[in-house]
């Protein structure tokens, strides 16, 4: 979208300016011939399709003010008295602005309002309907009393009562602040040719202006209740101060123009104290918040706004997506060097317990089948026997007897086989269970007691773990518990004298799938 440019719409036709170094620079001016100007300024723009947002001041005598009291009120409700206030004072006309002036003085219940209007809209129209046609935004529609308000913001803290005057090309405006805010303007057009010829018409005008105020009560009664205000060059002082004639004992002051305010040529009509450059470039530099656009306007400018905000609000919603991603592929770079750092330490930690493994003779893993050796772990993993409970058992039975030495450890699966056990006439299968075989040596053959201390061990391990099957040594001690009781094999009970090498064989039932096993190591 272009940069911005301004119209001004005045009684003589329409002039668009755009902003330079050296302040407002005229690039086009439409003379009003038979209402031919909006004609030529659509052309126009046909040509200049970059130009796409136009500020629109409207310089013309057609602006009317009221002065209103609402009752202090929420924002919708103050909204919708505000809009009724307007159309009860300007009925026919859709360019209504309405000013807010603070709290009443006196009563602080009630706020006070400046209702104002364009009362001709047929002078804007064809203007405005060839910039929506040709596609343009228009962002205000101002006159030189709002542009005069803003400027004297600053200003309005010292509550002052004067009349602001200006000259332009359109005649001499006339504008009222009370207490430091606006509250009326009015144009009088040239009479003459120049700026001297039109003094004594123009004094006229102020003596009229005068009058209407104080019959209004908007300046109290007497020529000290007021004091005017010019804006003007040095060089047209001389001129002007006839003005200060038509009120008696009227107070002037004149307020320089600065230099990027000054017109650059000198005109008849308003010498060097043309006030319209200063208009513009307060309205390209701080123009008011409030303007008269009519609400379809102000809509269209909205659409407008959005559509060229999309792109930012697509930009930057992708960059904040992009962001996102970036801190998750972060997020999942750390995660990947964590895992890669804990699996390297599961590496290091199985060779450790391999070496460890290796290196103790008594938990040797069978070297030959070391493959049928880790899936008989998982199989018995599966079916909730863990090789933890394998290994408590064993070293229940070791810890009976301390002079034992574990020389050879290991398990497999056993599936299901005629218990040989049981008489012929019920004959049955035993349950799949784990065969476990320990090579034990050590211990003192000579010592009775160490039958004794097996057989209270596996009396133990019976109570923890129902349907234990067990045999020690080559036959000679044997024993079974279906029902948590052991038979011993032997001459009544008393343990014999074993060998120094010993091969003890337990079967371990497994319990269905699904089931857990009993027992209190987990």
């Amino acid at each position: 979208m272009g940069k911005k440019r301004i119209l001004v719409i005045d009684g003589s036709g329409g002039e668009v300016f755009a902003s330079g170094h050296d302040g407002p620079v005229l690039e086009q001016r439409f003379e009003t011939r038979a209402g031919t100007a909006p004609e030529h300024f659509d052309q126009w723009l046909q040509t200049h399709p970059t130009h796409g947002q136009f500020i629109v001041i409207a310089d013309l005598a057609d602006e009317r003010f009221a002065l209103e009291h609402i009752p202090r009120a929420g924002l919708g409700d103050a909204r919708a008295m505000t809009r009724r206030r307007l159309q009860q004072h300007f009925p026919d006309t859709a360019f209504t602005v309405a000013v807010p002036l603070g709290r009443q003085a006196g009563q602080p219940r009630l706020d006070a309002l400046l209702l104002a209007a364009l009362t001709r809209p047929a002078m804007l129209e064809p203007w405005l309907r060839a910039l929506t046609d040709a596609g343009k935004v228009i962002t205000r529609v101002l006159t030189p009393a709002l542009l005069f308000d803003q400027w004297q913001r600053p200003a309005s803290r010292k509550r002052d009562t004067f009349l602001l005057i200006n000259i332009t090309r359109t005649g001499m405006r006339q504008t009222l602040f009370v207490d430091g805010r606006l509250r009326f303007s009015r144009l009088a057009p040239p009479r003459a040719a120049t700026l001297r010829e039109c003094m004594a018409a123009y004094a006229n005008e102020l003596a009229q202006t005068h009058a209407y105020l104080t019959a209004q009560h908007w300046i109290g009664h007497g020529a000290s209740a007021l004091t005017l205000k010019l804006l003007a060059d040095t060089a047209d002082h001389a001129t002007l101060v006839a003005l200060a004639n038509a009120i008696e004992g009227a107070e002037l002051d004149f307020l320089p123009l600065d230099g990027w305010a000054r017109p650059r040529h000198a005109d008849p009509l308003t010498g060097h104290s043309d006030a319209r450059p200063f208009m513009l470039r307060q309205a390209f530099k701080c123009p008011p918040a409030v303007d008269y656009t009519p609400p379809a306007l102000k809509a269209r400018r909205k659409q407008t706004q959005v559509r060229a905000a999309l792109p930012w609000i697509v930009g930057a919603s992708y960059a904040g997506l992009l962001l996102a991603i970036g801190a998750e592929w972060l997020t999942l770079q750390k995660l990947q060097q964590e895992d890669a750092r804990i699996q390297s330490a599961a590496v290091a930690t199985r060779q450790e317990l391999d070496r460890l493994q290796q290196a103790d003779t008594a938990l040797a893993v069978p070297t030959t089948d070391a493959a049928a050796w880790v899936e008989t772990i998982s199989a018995l993993e599966g079916r909730s026997v863990t090789p933890a409970l394998v290994m408590h058992l064993v070293s229940q039975i070791m810890e009976a007897v301390p002079a034992w030495r574990l020389e050879r450890l290991r398990w497999a699966l056993q599936p299901a086989s005629p218990d040989s056990g049981e008489s012929s006439h019920r004959a049955s299968s035993l349950p799949p269970s784990v065969a476990i075989e320990l090579e034990t040596s050590g211990g003192n053959p000579h010592i009775a007691d160490t039958g004794a201390d097996v057989r209270h061990a596996l009396e133990l391990a019976a109570e923890r773990h129902p349907g234990l099957v067990f045999t020690i040594g080559e036959g000679r001690l044997s024993a079974r518990a279906p029902d948590n009781r052991l038979a011993m094999a032997g001459d009544d009970g008393n343990s014999r004298a074993n060998a120094p090498h010993r091969r003890l064989s337990l079967h371990l039932p497994l319990p269905a799938p699904g089931q857990t096993t009993e027992g209190d190591d987990e």
